[in-house]
């Protein structure tokens, strides 16, 4: 059966599912316990290249190596958008 290019580049891209958390999911709100930078980056609404710059000059979520592989837990990105959170637009510097 041929496959398209879209879904060869994504089965390249995506991690198994030990590895993905695909099975292991937070039992409160279905998000995998486990993501890869794409699946992050989607979950924060920022581009996988501000992920990686923030990863690379600190500041951003925290992360963990698995192997050659970048994953984040779910708890972290809600915790790095938790320290971010302003009622007004002068608290934006003290949470950066």
């Amino acid at each position: 059966m041929l496959r398209s290019r879209q879904e060869e580049a994504s089965s390249l891209t995506s991690f198994p599912d030990s590895i993905s958390g695909a099975g292991d999911r937070d039992p409160f709100t279905s998000v995998p316990l486990l993501l890869s930078v794409e699946r992050a980056a989607d979950y924060l609404g920022l581009s996988v290249s501000t992920l990686n710059r923030l990863r690379c000059s600190g500041g951003g979520p925290s992360y963990a190596k698995l192997g050659a592989r970048v994953v984040y837990r779910a708890v972290d990105l809600e915790a790095f958008v938790d320290a971010r959170i302003c009622g007004s637009t002068s608290e934006y510097a003290l949470a950066a």
